[in-house]
C-alpha cells in the first residue's frame, strides 16, 4: 500500500477510534455543562452534542441531561449532581480502568447495555459494576449512597471499614441496597412501596425507549430527603472536583490492591 493511502487509513481508524469514546448528549432540561479538567472552564451542555471521554458534568437545581455512548450504555443525570466521567479508550479496555462515572453529589439512572459490559458507578464509599441492567444510583455529599436495581443485576463494594473484611453484595432486580451510612456493611434489600417513584424507575423506561422523561423525583425539598437534608450550592462548586480525583485515584489503589475484589468484579462484570 502507498506511504500516502497507509497514512490517510491510520488517520481514519485514530478518528474512528476517538469517536467511539465520545459521549453524546441526547438532550438537556434547564442547566448542564462540562468541564474536561480542573484548569479547563465549564460549558453549557446543548442537545446533539458530542464531549470527551474524560471530564466534569453538572447540573443546576431543576435540570437534568442525557448522555449516551453508542450502543453501551445511556446515563440520566438528575438535578445538583456533581459527578466525573471516564470513556475507556477501545484499545484500553483491558485495563483495570473500565468505563465508570464516579458521583460526588446528586443521582444518576443508568441503562448498560451488553457491550457496555464493566460499566461502573463510584461514590465515595461504593463501587457498581454492572454488565448489563438499568439502576439507579443517590449519592449525598456526606458519603451516603443508595442503589436500586430495576432490572438485572448489580455488584456493590463497600470501602475498607476497620475490623471487617471486604464483601462484594449482588444487588438483584427488584431490590436495593445502602452503603456509606456507618456500622458493618449492609445486604441488599426487596424495594418498599414508592421506592419506583423515588429512584425514578419510570425514567429510565422513558429512556429505553428513547423519550425525555416528563418529570424527576426532586430529593431537594426541603425536609424531604434525608441525603440531602444539609445540601448548599457549595456542594457544586469547582473546588469539590478535586474531591472527586481523589475518590477516583482511591478506587484505583483499592480495587489494585485488594486482588479479592478485582476478581470478584471481574468475574462478574464479565459475565463468568
Amino acid at each position: 500500500m502507498p506511504r500516502r493511502l497507509t497514512l490517510a487509513a491510520s488517520l481514519c481508524l485514530v478518528a474512528a477510534v476517538l469517536l467511539s469514546a465520545q459521549l453524546t448528549v441526547v438532550f438537556v432540561s434547564g442547566k448542564a455543562s462540562f468541564r474536561t479538567g480542573l484548569s479547563a472552564q465549564w460549558k453549557t451542555l446543548e442537545t446533539g452534542q458530542s464531549i470527551g471521554a474524560l471530564g466534569f458534568v453538572r447540573t443546576g437545581p431543576g435540570s437534568s441531561v442525557e448522555l449516551t455512548r453508542r450502543d453501551a450504555y445511556r446515563l440520566l443525570v438528575s438535578s445538583n449532581s456533581l459527578l466525573r466521567l471516564e470513556a475507556a479508550m477501545p484499545s484500553s479496555r483491558a485495563s483495570s480502568s473500565p468505563d465508570h462515572v464516579t458521583i460526588l453529589t446528586g443521582k444518576i439512572l443508568s441503562e448498560v447495555m451488553p457491550a457496555g459490559k464493566g460499566f461502573q458507578v463510584r461514590t465515595q464509599e461504593s463501587l457498581m459494576g454492572v454488565r448489563g441492567t438499568q439502576f439507579a444510583v443517590i449519592a449525598g455529599s456526606g458519603g451516603e449512597a443508595l442503589l436500586a436495581v430495576k432490572d438485572g443485576q448489580v455488584l456493590s463494594v463497600d470501602k475498607d471499614i476497620p475490623g471487617a473484611e471486604p464483601e462484594p453484595f449482588i444487588v438483584p432486580m427488584g431490590s436495593k441496597r445502602q452503603s456509606g451510612f456507618g456500622g458493618t456493611p449492609q445486604p441488599p434489600v426487596r424495594l418498599d412501596a414508592g421506592d419506583e417513584a423515588y429512584f425514578d424507575f419510570a425514567a429510565l423506561d422513558a429512556m429505553a425507549a428513547g423519550k425525555s422523561p416528563d418529570t424527576l423525583y426532586d430529593h431537594w425539598k426541603a425536609g424531604q430527603d434525608r441525603l440531602f437534608a444539609d445540601f448548599t450550592a457549595a456542594d457544586l462548586e469547582d473546588r469539590r472536583l478535586f474531591e472527586l480525583e481523589e475518590i477516583d485515584s482511591l478506587w484505583r489503589f483499592l480495587i489494585k490492591e485488594n486482588a479479592a475484589w478485582r476478581e470478584a468484579i471481574d468475574s462478574f462484570t464479565r459475565g463468568k
